[in-house]
């Protein structure tokens, strides 16, 4: 049977997995993945879902590695969320929000599930869009991306490991 969930302790489930994100603390964000997590990344060098626990930590623990090494924090990636809506769905969440940097707006759809009475990030899907001026905001946002997220081959490299890794 499903337990039941308020909007409550989504909020804070939501709450917590982003401040681990936002501060690049580890162990917590990586306690919220699920082993049977998906997630879309919104860079155009990780074009195909990823699936299992693994190949998600794999490409997130490089993207932390990058951050910490061009950025001062915590807070690393001053995540604030705008617009946070949650729907309840049984033992699940949907949680969609967005956030606002002036370059980019950066569009997340979650979905959380509460198992065994923890929660758990079963879904993740993020999208990026250029705002302002049109192109020269689209060239910005790429020059920022650019400038911490790893090369088509790297990351290729890692999301290759981390299926050989992931057990059949």
């Amino acid at each position: 049977m499903s337990e039941i969930i308020t909007t409550e302790e989504v909020t804070a489930a939501a709450t917590a997995f982003l401040t681990a994100f936002d501060q690049l603390d580890w162990e917590p964000f990586s306690r919220f993945i699920a082993p049977d997590a998906t997630v879309f990344m919104p860079f155009a060098n990780v074009q195909r879902r990823l699936e299992g626990k693994a190949a998600i930590e794999a490409v997130f623990a490089d993207f932390f590695a990058r951050v910490r090494q061009e950025r001062s924090g915590p807070s690393y990636l001053d995540i604030r969320p705008v617009d946070l809506d949650i729907h309840l769905l049984g033992d699940s969440a949907l949680v969609t929000f967005h956030l606002d940097n002036g370059v980019t707006l950066s569009r997340r759809t979650a979905i959380f599930q509460k198992r065994a009475g923890e929660w758990y990030l079963l879904h993740l899907h993020a999208s990026n869009m250029a705002i302002g001026d049109g192109d020269s905001s689209l060239v910005k946002s790429a020059e920022l991306y650019a400038q911490i997220y790893a090369s088509d081959e790297e990351l290729q490299e890692l999301t290759d490991q981390a299926a050989a890794d992931w057990p059949e």
